[in-house]
């Protein structure tokens, strides 16, 4: 027989107690003093030795009741025959090292009584046992069998990761090990705080061929601020113009905090400060205005100050600020007044003039906007070149020809998914339908006058009208019909006008509204790459390196240049590259993607911010969720430090026996109260 807390046995002293007593009262004499020696007849005699075995059967009983119970509280088992039960085929162990062990305990930081917890497992295990060790890194090295002093290696090796892993997650995988060692049984282990953003129990399933046990910690977060996120709202940063930066942030605590410092660096230059108030348990959205200056890979972080959790106060992202955009216009007949007049004084804008019939495909492939500007019969071509330039993030700006081919402009409607064009209309009609909601028109209209001057269209091309996820109306006539439509294709878009940019089509070419609406469609574009990135999600970052890359490697280096290696990706047809970081990123930060020193790109990664979140399962709420889901190959063990041994132990197959012994205390009990009452 074993117990789970020998330590209790030392609370079998407690016998001596009514030993003390019994013998004290044994040595006590009682005069009684009789008037008259006839009474003596009356009194019921009891012979000496009937009297002692009745106060030696009342100690007896005290005793045995004492023992019982000390035994009880020391919770006693049979051990299982350790050949045949305890002696798993594998005993999987996962150690959830992720940044929230860094949060401190009643008994100290998380990450040490992980430790402890594992070396407590491996110590209710024989000599001979094999085990296999994870932990968010998911290491190669980790992935074969061990012996204990390699596990006890491994366990001191361990450190924080930046990695999150979803409990399922971790299961699949120490399941899928344990399953190639064709092994008919296996225990599992999973040391954790389990916060509830990784605890995903609804996706587990119960698994005869596993005895898996939950080894929860106790946490004592009470609070965090952390910044969740950063975004833009427009997908082009101008330079030097004022542009804007969202943060949402999150408070988890019942404080309200005011007047919170945050700060932006653009290339470790900090931007105009801002504070921000915040209310208990709430979420908030703050707005940063800055100018940028500075052209190329742009470095950028936002910060606030939050004790004791800080991995989360910094927020790191970057962009592109080009020095100018390329803007070829291909025209059907000449150089567009109208058009090239409005670039060309706009020291950003690089724009070039090519006929239609003279155009040649690789010389649009370094644009950035294309303009279509009335070609009468749009090759085959050039109308595939067009397609594939707006799918690969591209701006196209389309003024069809009224008299032209037009089922050559609707072959190229319909690779884009287009409405197509299905007439003409030679009416004189007002534009008087603006969309002011749409992002073309930010900051063109200071009110929305209703009376204002609108332009007109002497004539027009109508389209066929079917609505499209990817459509949106820009200018509408009073007739409803649309004369500019964007459409989103791909990772581009394409403005399309129902006319030509000619004074003959209608006065829009001279009417205030052409140049902030032409001026926006080429400033704007629409390829919607990721600022930043998260650390351990599986994403792709597309780069754009042009063909002369040949054979050159690539690189991805920290901004403190105390990081490079060289990440998996893979090359296509037209100079692009899908770049993969996997696991190769350990630090939150700003990076660069070069090839032989030159960069291409800017790339920044962050902590996962379920890390972040602070409410944790308790025992109780564990195992409501093994019970509300039905997980019952699913065991929670919450020892402190020995007694885990023991208890592993116990739940291995043994005969659990303090329920045994609480009868008996109460039967020595009930016996000793029986024995009290006898006369």
């Amino acid at each position: 027989m074993s117990f789970i807390y020998p330590g209790f046995l030392y609370a079998l002293l407690a016998v001596l107690i009514p030993i003390i007593i019994h013998l004290f009262n044994f040595r006590k004499f009682k005069t009684v003093y009789f008037s008259n020696v006839a009474f003596l007849k009356n009194i019921k005699q009891e012979t000496k030795s009937k009297s002692q075995l009745k106060h030696w059967l009342i100690l007896l009983a005290r005793i045995l009741a004492i023992v019982a119970l000390v035994f009880a509280f020391a919770q006693p088992f049979f051990p299982a025959n350790k050949t045949k039960e305890t002696q798993a085929g594998v005993v999987g162990i996962y150690v959830d090292n992720s940044f929230s062990a860094e949060g401190e305990s009643a008994n100290g930081k998380l990450i040490d009584l992980q430790k402890n917890k594992v070396l407590r497992i491996i110590d209710a295990y024989p000599e001979t046992q094999k085990f296999v060790y994870l932990t968010n890194s998911l290491s190669s090295k980790h992935r074969h069998l061990v012996n204990k002093e390699q596990l006890k290696e491994f366990s001191a090796e361990t450190n924080f990761s930046p990695q999150t892993r979803q409990i399922s997650q971790v299961l699949s995988q120490l399941e899928n090990f344990v399953a190639e060692k064709k092994t008919d049984k296996a225990d599992i282990y999973i040391v954790s705080d389990f916060q509830k953003s990784i605890s995903d129990f609804k996706a587990l399933e119960n698994d005869t061929a596993f005895r898996i046990k939950l080894i929860p910690l106790s946490p004592q977060v009470e609070s965090n601020l952390f910044i969740d996120s950063v975004w833009f709202e427009k997908p082009n940063r101008p330079l030097n113009m004022s542009d804007e930066l969202f943060v949402r942030i999150v408070n988890l605590s019942d404080e309200a905090y005011t007047s919170i410092p945050l700060k932006l660096y653009l290339n470790d230059t900090l931007k105009t400060p801002a504070s921000f108030n915040i209310e208990a348990n709430s979420v908030a959205i703050e707005k940063i205005a800055f100018t940028n200056s500075s052209t190329g890979i742009i470095r950028g972080r936002a910060e606030i100050t939050d004790y004791p959790i800080t991995y989360d106060n910094v927020f790191f992202f970057d962009f592109y600020a080009a020095k100018s955009r390329k803007v070829i216009s291909i025209a059907g007949n000449k150089k567009n007044k109208f058009i090239h007049t409005l670039f060309e004084n706009q020291n950003y804008f690089k724009i070039s003039n090519v006929l239609e019939q003279n155009v040649k495909v690789s010389e649009l492939r370094g644009a950035d906007v294309l303009i279509l500007d009335a070609a009468k019969n749009p090759s085959s071509g050039l109308r595939q070149e067009l397609t594939s330039f707006v799918s690969s993030g591209g701006t196209l700006i389309v003024f069809p020809a009224f008299n032209g081919h037009h089922e050559s402009y609707n072959e190229l409607f319909s690779a884009m998914n287009i409405n197509q064009i299905t007439g003409k209309d030679s009416t004189k009609v007002l534009l008087d339908k603006i969309n002011y909601k749409a992002n073309l028109f930010q900051n063109v209209f200071k009110i929305q006058d209703k009376n204002a001057a609108f332009p007109f269209a002497n004539h027009y091309l109508k389209f066929s009208n079917f609505t499209t996820a990817n459509e949106e109306a820009l200018i509408s006539s009073e007739k409803n019909d649309k004369i500019a439509t964007r459409y989103e294709f791909g990772r581009g878009q394409v403005y399309l006008f129902a006319q030509e940019a000619s004074e003959k089509a209608g006065d829009l070419v001279y009417h205030p509204l052409w140049a902030p609406v032409l001026y926006n469609m080429a400033l704007f574009g629409n390829e919607k790459r990721t600022i930043y990135q998260t650390i351990g999600a599986l994403t792709k970052t597309e780069v754009f390196a042009g063909k002369h890359l040949k054979d050159k490697v690539l690189h991805i280096v920290n901004s403190e240049g105390t990081s490079d290696f060289i990440p998996r990706y893979s090359k296509s047809g037209d100079g692009r590259l899908a770049v993969f970081a996997g696991e190769n990123i350990k630090q939150a930060g700003n990076y660069t993607i070069t090839a032989e020193n030159e960069p291409l790109q800017g790339i920044s990664f962050n902590y996962n911010r379920k890390e972040s979140e602070i409410d944790f399962y308790t025992k109780g709420e564990l195992q409501q969720q093994l019970e509300k889901f039905g997980l019952t190959s699913f065991e929670i063990l919450d020892k402190e430090k020995s007694f885990l041994t023991q208890a592993i132990k116990t739940t291995s197959g043994g005969t659990v026996l303090w329920k045994y012994f609480i009868w008996a205390v109460l039967i020595f009990l009930a016996f000793e109260i029986l024995l009290v009452r006898i006369k």
